[in-house]
């Protein structure tokens, strides 16, 4: 009989264990945080985008990230992978299109939230250049206007 109960006893620690570590790898997932600077008169709108480093079909866009003028915001916007690659594109109402890119091309809908994964077009979307983001560690600096 105290063999079984060793026998269960063991199996309930594994078990606790197990749960432990699934737990404790929920709460390690780190995102990129990226912390707009708006030194313009004028508030800005970012969408970002992420593709995967090994596998082209596998990326995302997402957006708007806003920041009224003259003021900072930060944001985690997707979970962080340093293999990834990340891209930006902003606009502002006035001015239009102030930051995008050649590197990668991506699905947007201007004027309402948004996210799209693979390639597939998004309804009422539109295809656009994003410009590469530089990140170090998962934190991003987009700074739009002069100090």
């Amino acid at each position: 009989m105290k063999k079984h109960s060793y026998v269960f006893f063991a199996s309930f620690l594994v078990c606790i264990l197990a749960l432990l570590t699934s737990v404790s790898s929920v709460q390690a997932e780190r995102y990129l945080r990226i912390t707009i600077n708006n030194y313009s008169n004028e508030d800005v709108a970012i969408a970002v985008a992420r593709k995967n480093g090994y596998n082209a079909s596998d990326h995302e866009t997402k957006g708007w990230y806003a920041c009224g003028a003259r003021k900072s915001v930060t944001v985690n916007a997707f979970i962080y992978n340093e293999e990834d690659n990340y891209y930006y594109f902003a606009v502002q109402r006035h001015r239009g299109v102030i930051a995008s890119g050649n590197r990668f091309s991506g699905w947007i809908i201007h004027g309402k939230p948004f996210t799209s994964r693979g390639d597939k077009k998004l309804s009422g979307g539109t295809r656009v250049g994003f410009k590469p983001l530089k990140h170090d560690k998962g934190r991003v600096i987009i700074n739009i206007g002069k100090r």
